[in-house]
């Protein structure tokens, strides 16, 4: 991570929505972290992304100051790829809503959702989704 005045980081929290959190911060660890409890990377920091501006802020700040990028949907990644050491974490798990239209049988879900939101938006009205990973086409038979 490069390093930063302090000046530099508030005048960053202050074009944010969502909290900006920094190592020792209240919430960073579980902000941080991601469902396999062994992944224990160090962002440097991490904004809780409320709204479209607040991930534009982030991506304009990193761009600006020379800093690596990691995001964090709703934390399901396994190998834990979504959380880099140094880095500034984008964490948009408080972004859950789940819109259905039960006319066009369709949905749209915001980045932080977990399967768990999905289905329980699209159950009300008799709709699977498909999700996980594709066997691939060496064991398709």
């Amino acid at each position: 991570m490069v390093e930063l005045k302090q000046s530099v980081i508030d005048e960053f929290r202050t074009a944010l929505r969502g909290p900006l959190l920094l190592p020792g911060d209240a919430g960073f660890d579980q902000a941080r972290s991601v469902w396999n409890g062994m992944i224990r990377r160090q962002p440097a920091m991490v904004v809780r992304c409320v709204g479209t501006t607040d991930i534009v802020a982030g991506i304009r700040f990193a761009r600006e100051h020379g800093v690596v990028v990691s995001v964090k949907g709703g934390g399901h990644n396994i190998s834990g790829l979504a959380v880099s050491d140094g880095a500034l974490l984008l964490d948009l798990s408080l972004r859950r809503g789940v819109w259905v239209n039960p006319y066009e049988r369709t949905a749209v879900a915001q980045t932080g959702c977990t399967l768990g939101d999905v289905d329980r938006e699209t159950q009300l009205h008799g709709l699977p989704h498909a999700s996980g990973l594709s066997p691939g086409p060496a064991s398709q038979g």
